[in-house]
This record gives structure tokens, C-alpha cells and sequence, in this order.
């Protein structure tokens, strides 16, 4: 027994020291996981250390490159500044030539242009000399001089007068009497003589045609002036006129307005007749007249003995009828007058789309009415998945809504298939006294057989329909496997 428990002691024991051996092999594995894990951290740190320092080397290298460049380039700057100084005075060499060489082809050219006109001068004074000249002094100039020479030209006229303005100041009495003493100044030879007196003649002959183009064009400004050319010349003879009651001249423009009073009236009367044709244009017959294109059943109801008259005072036609061809044919007085015609029968056309006779015509046509102030729209169902409804519509509550949603229709037709949440809309205009119909629906509203217009309308007119007693609104047509679904619209007015 003793044994025994010695051995468990020492069983427990040995376990003991096993346990006491394990935990010392964990804190010795858990203390070197710790110093490894220090040790990957300082290596981490070291790196990272390492990674910043080359960073930094590598900024340093690339300022160190930057400024390299930056010297590099101003060096480079330098060189093509340098290089281009000696390209910019060759440029400037180039276009100082290029501008002397305009400058002289301009010269040059302005040197043509005055040797032209002075050839013109030439010419027109040849020209002066031949009509001016007269036989009796060319035959006096022949005799001085014992030839024949024509007369100075303006040139010579021109340096003439510069040689007396640039003349000496005269001399005094004592030394023009010492010129003029025969003792001291011979006599002038008879030739020289001859010359001026052939220059004085020229110059005197040149004087008078100046004076005489003067005259003319005197004279023709005077006829202007009286809006119209009278004679000029020796053949005109000169008539003054005198103030009325008064010994005063009239002056040249009032005279020719007074001898020229029938040309001024004509050209007056013409005036108005423009003004008049540009403020009223005359209008062609083709403008008042045009052909249209009906159906049968629309111009037979506006041509009906009951309507016609009416359509004649509303539209201010001067006829209507109907041409071979079944077209009808409108004249009117004038273009504004067809157009507004035209807008009257196409307002009919459009509402007439939707059912057509003489009653419905008849009251398009008519002019706007008292105002009425209520209306009852009794609304009988076509068949017996809808139920009839009587709505009064007045000012204050103008709209009749029909469709499924409960909330925003006070007509609300529940479980009929093909109906929208708001489906169509019922519009009374108390001024007019009359009921539009509006469809709003995906589906479509059917008005006498015929679809109303579907959004998005082209013109806000276009959407909406007028309402007649009698008309049939329909939510679907009849078809072989359904029937149709609407209302037959009963419209009274409460005066």
C-alpha cells in the first residue's frame, strides 16, 4: 500500500514537473515570438528609414537636374539671341530695300500720272486756242512776228504770272527816267515788240473764254434752280421780272419756279400719285378670289338657304358658289378681308370633323351670345356596365372629369376596362355659353365615330372639341367581340 501511494506521488510529481516544463517551453516560445516580432519592426523602421533617405537623395538629384537645365537653356537663350541679333539687321536690311523700292515705284508712277495729265492740259489747250483764237488776231500776230505761231499755253500763262510775282520791287522815279532816256537805253527792236503784243492779245483771249464759261455755267445753274434748262447764249434774251406790287427784282430761282409753274405742278401731281401707291398698293383681282376644297356634306350645309345669308354678314364675303368642278369659290373685297373669311371657314371645317349639319353650322356660325350663367349635362349611358349621370356646371365649377381614380374624376367609372385614371374632361365657358370635350386618356375618347386629338397637341385651339346636344362620346367602339361603352350628351341651359 505504501508503494503504491509512493508511486502515485511520484506519478504526480513527474506530471507536475511536465506541466511546469511546457509552461516554461511556451513563455520561452511566446518571449521569442516577441523579440522576432521587435526585430521585424526594427528591420521595418530601418527600411523605412532607408526609403525616406533615398527619397530625399532622389528631390536633391532632380533640383540639381532642374537647375542644370534652367542653366543649360538661358546658355542655349543666350547663344540664339546672339545668333538671331545678326538675322534681325539682315531682315531690317531686307525691308529697308523692299520699302525704297515701293517708294520709288511709287514715285515713279506718280511721275507717269503727272506726265499724263500734263499731256491732257496740252491737248484741251490746243483745243481752247482753236475755238477762241480769232482770224483777225492770228493774222496780226503773222504780220508782228512773220510767221504764224499759236498762242501760249497755260504753262506758259502760269510761268508768266511766276515771274512777275518773283520780279524785283519797281525802282525809284530818278532810275526808271534813267531807263527811259533814250540817250542811255537804246530803243527795243520792232520784233520783240510784236511778241508782246501777240502775248497781251493771248492772255486778253484766254480772260474772255474764262469769262464766258462762267457765264454758262451761271446760266445753267439758274435753270436748275427752276427745274428746267433754259437757253443759254446770245440767242437767250434776259426778261426781269418785278415783285407784285413792287419795284423789286425777283430773284433768278423764284423767276424760273414762276416760269416753269405747270412743269411743277405735273411733277407734283406725280409725287402723290407715288406716295399714294407705295401707302395703299393696288391689290390684283387673284388676290381677292380662291378656290376651296370641301366635303360635300360641309359645303352643303354652309350654301344652305338658312345659313347662307348668315355666312355672308359674318364673313363679309361679296359671293360664294360653287365652280364646275364641285370647288367652292370665295371673292371678297379686298386681301385682309379674304383672310379673315379664311379663318372663319377653317374654324367651321375643324369642329364640323366631328359630325356635320345645318343646326351644328348654324351655330358656329352664329356671333357670341348672351353669357349663360348654368348648364345641365345629362350624360345616358349606351349600356349597362355604366351607369347615367346628371351634372350641373356653372362659374364656380366649370369642369366635368370622368375616369376611374376616385379622388380627381366626379365621374368614376370603376371595373370598366379601357377607361384611364383621368380619362376625358367636360370644359363649360360661361361667356360663350358653350361645352368643350378634351381627351386626356392612353386609350382614346371616341365624339360621333371619331377620335378626338391625343396629346401633345401642335395648337392649344386643337385640343379641345365643342360640345353639341346630341353628340355621342364614347370610351370604346363597338367591336365583334365587345360593345361599345359611352354617353349620349344632353346639354340644357339655365337662363
Amino acid at each position: 500500500m505504501a508503494k503504491e501511494k509512493d508511486d502515485k506521488k511520484s506519478d504526480r510529481n513527474g506530471a507536475k514537473e511536465k506541466k511546469g516544463d511546457k509552461e516554461k517551453e511556451k513563455t520561452i516560445k511566446s518571449k521569442d515570438k516577441d523579440t522576432s516580432k521587435e526585430k521585424d519592426k526594427d528591420k521595418e523602421q530601418d527600411k523605412d528609414r532607408g526609403r525616406k533617405e533615398d527619397r530625399k537623395s532622389d528631390r536633391s538629384d532632380v533640383k540639381k537636374e532642374a537647375k542644370a537645365s534652367e542653366k543649360t537653356a538661358s546658355r542655349s537663350k543666350a547663344r540664339s539671341e546672339a545668333s538671331e541679333k545678326p538675322d534681325k539687321s539682315k531682315q531690317a536690311e531686307k525691308s529697308a530695300k523692299a520699302k525704297s523700292s515701293k517708294e520709288s515705284s511709287k514715285t515713279n508712277s506718280k511721275e507717269k500720272e503727272k506726265e499724263k495729265t500734263k499731256e491732257k492740259e496740252k491737248k484741251e489747250d490746243e483745243k481752247e486756242r482753236s475755238k477762241d483764237s480769232k482770224p483777225e488776231k492770228r493774222k496780226a500776230t503773222s504780220e508782228a512776228n512773220g510767221s504764224s505761231k499759236p498762242p501760249p499755253s497755260k504753262k506758259a500763262k502760269k510761268e508768266a504770272s511766276r515771274s512777275r510775282s518773283d520780279s524785283p520791287p519797281p525802282a525809284p522815279k530818278l532810275e526808271q527816267e534813267k531807263k527811259a532816256s533814250p540817250a542811255r537805253q537804246p530803243s527795243a527792236p520792232p520784233a520783240e515788240k510784236a511778241r508782246e503784243d501777240s502775248r497781251s492779245s493771248s492772255s486778253s483771249s484766254s480772260r474772255s473764254s474764262s469769262v464766258r464759261r462762267r457765264r454758262k455755267e451761271r446760266e445753267a445753274a439758274r435753270g436748275a434752280g427752276g427745274f428746267s434748262m433754259t437757253a443759254s447764249g446770245p440767242a437767250a434774251e434776259a426778261v426781269t421780272t418785278y415783285m407784285p406790287n413792287s419795284l423789286l427784282p425777283v430773284p433768278d430761282k423764284v423767276q424760273g419756279l414762276l416760269q416753269n409753274s405747270q412743269n411743277l405742278a405735273f411733277e407734283v401731281a406725280r409725287m402723290k400719285q407715288a406716295v399714294e401707291a407705295a401707302s395703299h398698293p393696288r391689290e390684283l383681282p387673284e388676290e381677292r378670289e380662291t378656290v376651296l376644297k370641301m366635303a360635300t356634306r360641309l359645303h352643303e350645309c354652309l350654301l344652305d338657304p338658312v345659313n347662307r345669308p348668315q355666312l355672308m354678314a359674318r364673313t363679309n364675303l361679296e359671293s360664294i358658289h360653287l365652280n364646275e368642278e364641285g370647288m367652292v369659290v370665295l371673292k371678297a373685297s379686298s386681301k385682309k378681308g379674304l383672310q379673315k373669311a379664311m379663318g372663319q371657314l377653317k374654324r367651321i371645317a375643324y369642329h364640323c370633323q366631328w359630325g356635320c349639319n345645318p343646326t351644328k353650322v348654324a351655330a358656329l356660325l352664329a356671333e357670341q351670345g348672351k353669357p349663360v350663367q348654368t348648364v345641365v349635362v345629362r350624360l345616358a349611358a349606351t349600356s349597362n356596365k355604366l351607369h347615367s349621370h346628371e351634372e350641373r356646371l356653372s362659374a364656380k365649377v366649370n369642369k366635368l372629369r370622368i375616369g376611374s381614380q376616385a379622388g380627381a374624376c366626379r365621374l368614376v367609372l370603376e371595373g370598366v376596362p379601357g377607361v384611364s385614371r383621368k380619362h376625358c374632361t367636360i370644359t363649360f365657358e360661361p361667356d360663350k355659353g358653350t361645352c368643350y370635350v378634351q381627351d386626356l386618356s392612353t386609350n382614346g375618347t371616341f365624339l360621333n365615330g371619331k377620335r378626338l386629338p391625343r396629346p401633345p397637341y401642335k395648337n392649344p385651339q386643337e385640343a379641345r372639341v365643342r360640345l353639341f346636344h346630341g353628340d355621342e362620346l364614347f370610351f370604346r367602339l363597338r367591336t365583334d367581340d365587345a360593345e361599345e361603352l359611352g354617353y349620349v350628351v344632353n346639354i340644357l341651359e339655365l337662363s
